[in-house]
């Protein structure tokens, strides 16, 4: 079985549009919600709220590994669409 990759999006000062991307994207792609994990337990989905730096927004925890200025294109190579694969 995959490990679980946790991935925790930091959403304060994060422009509504530019979070609602990111969001649409993960649940069209693995059915992720906020709080939830992905149907084959391979991805969770975690909101962070801590204040950062919003000159790296997006940013996006990936376990261990932190993704700044994130683009759509980069979270889709991290989280592959499961009906397209």
């Amino acid at each position: 079985m995959p490990s679980l990759l946790t991935l925790e999006l930091y959403t304060l000062g994060l422009p509504a549009q530019q979070r609602e991307l990111l969001l649409d994207y993960l649940y069209e792609a693995q059915g992720l919600v906020p709080g939830g994990v992905s149907a084959d337990g391979r991805f969770e989905l975690k909101l962070n709220l801590q204040e950062y730096d919003l000159a790296r927004a997006p940013l996006l925890r990936a376990n261990d590994r932190m993704f700044e200025q994130l683009s759509l294109q980069a979270l889709k190579a991290l989280v592959p669409n499961k009906r397209r694969t």
